[in-house]
This record gives structure tokens, C-alpha cells and sequence, in this order.
């Protein structure tokens, strides 16, 4: 009796020091899961990303009557290298158009960012920015005209173009690329950009030709039915008539103003063809 009691006791205190040793692995493994979550949360959670990605095709403004339109954005994985082609306007006539440049990545080194200017011409100028890494979230491109030192720089000369998922494209980047071919490239988008406008351009034509036909057909058709029409009719149709004759007067203008953006868009498109078949 006093043998089993014994065994029955040893019994009980193996099975406690198991449970004890069995939660204490679980707490330990829970603490482990813990740990690798939060050491590897930089690659798990992605940092944002902003909301205010640049618009490809869109002009943006700049210092001093100076702006800038993105064109194309491309990364390549391979090369960890990005390429961005960007149009640069200056309206200061001061023949300044070289940029300072800089990069910077979000929440990423950027110390290792190598930035070059490749070409820089009237329509297009490419830049090329080398030790992106490939799990790069956000870029930016910092730029300011060299009207001053570097160390001069103030922020209201500066522009900047944020590149991510919502504008750059992944793919090869061809380093031999010639001015060239950037140049045939810039004209046909030049020229698609061009046509397009040219047809929204008509269409506001024809629309306000439609709208002078109405009021010519409305001046008809009251000198027409004028001898059928009571007292009140008639001037309420005369008020009419004075409206839109003045009416009249604006579209005739406003059809003026659209004629001649049209034979000046024409002529661009005339140029712009000529050009592109002398390169």
C-alpha cells in the first residue's frame, strides 16, 4: 500500500514538471512567432506610399515660369536601374536649362544612388538613376535649374517627380539607346498629343457652327410665322431675337478665336512632321 502511494505521488509530480516543461515550449515557440514577425515586418508590411504619384502626360510648374511633364518612367530589376524621361519647359529666356539633380528613396538608403543626366534636348530629356534596389517602394527625383551654386538652392526653385507602382513601368533598359531614337519617339507622341487636340478642337467648331445654324433657323422661322402669331407671341419672340443676337455676336467671336487655334495647331503639326522626317 505505501509502495503504490509512493508511485502514485512520483506519478503526480512527473505529470506537472511535463505540463510545466509543454507550456513553457508553447510560451517559448509564441515568443519565437513574435520575434520573427517583427524582425521581418519591413519586408511583410510595405512603408505607404504617397498619394501624390506623378502623373504621367500632365505639366507641373516649378521656380520661375519653368514646368515640367513626365513621360515615361521604367525600372529594370536586372540593372537595378531606373530611367526617367521627362520634358522640361523654360519661359525666362534666360538659355539656362541644365538641372542640378538628386534621388531619394522612401524609408530605403538612398546614399547609394548614382543620378545621370543622359541626354538633354528641346523635347525630351533622359535621365538615368543606378543602384536602385529592387524592393525599392517610392522614388523621387529632386531638380532645379543651374541659375545658382548648389549650396544656393532654395525649395520654391525645386521640382520633384515621385515614381511607384502607379507610374513606372517594369522592364529592360536599353543603355545604347541613341538621341535619335528618343527624338522619333518624343515627334509620333507629339504628333498623337497633337491630332488629338486637333479633333477636340473641330468638334468645339462644329459645335458652336451647329449653334449659329439654330439661331439662323430660329430668325427664319419667326419671319415666317410672324403673320400667324397673337400680340403677346410676337414680343415674346421679338425679346428672343434680341437675346440672340447677342448670342450671336459671342459665338461668331468665340468661332474666330477656335479657327485660328485650329490653322495654329495645323501649322505645329506641319512643322513637327517636317522636322521628324530631316532628322
Amino acid at each position: 500500500m505505501y509502495e503504490e502511494k509512493v508511485s502514485l505521488e512520483e506519478y503526480k509530480g512527473l505529470y506537472k514538471k511535463n505540463n510545466r516543461n509543454r507550456n513553457l515550449l508553447i510560451g517559448g515557440i509564441i515568443v519565437l512567432l513574435i520575434y520573427i514577425f517583427f524582425f521581418t515586418s519591413k519586408i511583410t508590411i510595405s512603408p505607404n506610399i504617397s498619394e501624390e504619384a506623378t502623373n504621367i502626360g500632365q505639366k507641373y510648374e516649378y521656380g520661375t515660369q519653368r514646368s515640367y511633364d513626365l513621360i515615361n518612367a521604367t525600372y529594370s530589376k536586372e540593372d537595378k536601374a531606373m530611367e526617367v524621361v521627362v520634358e522640361f519647359k523654360n519661359s525666362n529666356y534666360d538659355n539656362i536649362n541644365d538641372h542640378y539633380y538628386a534621388a531619394e528613396i522612401l524609408n530605403g538608403n538612398s546614399g547609394k544612388l548614382e543620378v545621370k543626366q543622359i541626354y538633354n534636348e528641346d523635347l525630351f530629356t533622359v535621365i538615368r538613376i543606378f543602384n536602385v534596389p529592387k524592393r525599392y517602394k517610392e522614388l523621387t527625383l529632386y531638380f532645379a535649374p543651374k541659375t545658382v551654386a548648389m549650396e544656393d538652392v532654395t525649395d520654391d526653385m525645386t521640382g520633384s517627380i515621385i515614381i511607384n507602382k502607379k507610374n513606372v513601368k517594369l522592364g529592360d533598359i536599353n543603355f545604347e539607346k541613341s538621341k535619335t531614337s528618343y527624338l522619333k519617339e518624343r515627334f509620333d507622341a507629339v504628333m498623337k498629343r497633337y491630332m488629338k487636340e486637333l479633333k477636340s478642337l473641330e468638334k468645339e467648331y462644329d459645335s458652336l457652327k451647329n449653334e449659329l445654324s439654330a439661331i439662323e433657323k430660329d430668325r427664319q422661322s419667326f419671319k415666317e410665322n410672324q403673320a400667324y402669331m397673337t400680340a403677346e407671341e410676337i414680343r415674346v419672340q421679338e425679346e428672343n431675337q434680341v437675346f440672340n443676337t447677342d448670342e450671336e455676336a459671342r459665338i461668331k467671336v468665340e468661332l474666330a478665336e477656335k479657327e485660328k487655334e485650329i490653322d495654329n495647331l495645323k501649322s505645329e503639326i506641319k512643322a513637327t512632321k517636317e522636322k521628324k522626317n530631316n532628322i
